[in-house]
């Protein structure tokens, strides 16, 4: 393999400028092999990591189901055996916060593993990019739901789950709204008390 290196400055690289999403990337030559080499890659790289969080987190239902199905099934035993721990059920706990939030990924994310499925398909179609996005919904505003929409519910959401599952957390934000609210209530005194004065 040899590869042939030239200096930045005299060499030219070819971009493409999307007006759509409004920003610029380097590309290779259209359905050359480089470029089918790329979109391959960016959408295994982007768009595929979805696959196993998904088979991830549907095993952890699987397993925490059957846990509980398990220790239900054990009634028969003395109370003393039957109990559960201290540290069982915080793994527990822990475990489901885990599974409520990967839930929220795969939900989020769903959107943007299509989109590289629909993408993949146009990249060994040999159309060009407006022939196979060829409706306004697809054409414009794909890439905007899937990639800034859906992705921020995600990263919106995840603070609300820690607030639902996480009592520490719980507790650090109740903690936190108490002490600002009393900065506020100090300031208001303050100023209520200089122009008393």
């Amino acid at each position: 393999l040899i590869i042939k290196t030239v200096p930045l400055a005299v060499s030219e690289v070819q971009y493409s400028y999307t007006s759509t999403c409004g920003f610029c990337f380097f590309s290779a030559q259209p359905y050359s092999t480089a470029d089918r080499l790329y979109n391959i890659t960016n959408a295994l790289q982007l768009g595929f990591p979805f696959i196993p969080i998904f088979l991830s987190c549907a095993s952890s239902i699987y397993l925490v189901r059957r846990k509980r199905v398990q220790y239900r099934n054990l009634k028969k035993t003395p109370l003393k055996m039957r109990r559960k721990s201290t540290t069982h059920l915080m793994l527990e706990n822990a475990t489901i916060t885990i599974i409520v939030m990967t839930t929220a990924y795969v939900v989020f994310n769903i959107p943007v593993f299509i989109n590289y499925l629909y993408y993949l398909a146009w990249a060994f179609s040999g159309r060009l990019y407006a022939e196979y996005y060829d409706t306004v919904l697809l054409y414009q505003y794909l890439w905007n739901i899937s990639w800034v929409l859906c992705l921020a519910g995600n990263a919106a959401l995840n603070p609300i789950i820690y607030f639902w599952r996480i009592a520490s957390y719980r507790s650090w934000i109740m903690d936190l709204g108490g002490t600002i609210s009393s900065r506020s209530d100090n300031s208001y005194t303050q100023v209520t008390r200089q122009a008393a004065v």
